[in-house]
């Protein structure tokens, strides 16, 4: 789909032209997050977190919520 497209490829190059550490890509079809870190210039796949899973960030160190929270407010 278009929007995919645009999360997962456009947004993702722009992100890393500018830097930005870590990026998250919500998908609310399968509520499931997934989280990429920014290494050496170019996004790596940290983790993908879905139902129960406690999301973790490199840059949100004290961030205590699960992917089941985060879509439960959608």
């Amino acid at each position: 789909t278009i929007q995919r497209d645009r999360d997962y490829v456009a947004k993702r190059h722009q992100y890393e032209d500018v830097g930005i550490p870590e990026y998250w890509i919500a998908n609310p079809q399968t509520e499931e997050i997934l989280v990429l870190e920014l290494v050496s210039g170019s996004y790596q796949e940290r983790a993908t977190f879905k139902d129960g899973d406690r999301l973790s960030s490199s840059q949100l160190g004290e961030l205590s919520i699960t992917a089941a929270d985060v879509f439960a407010q959608v």
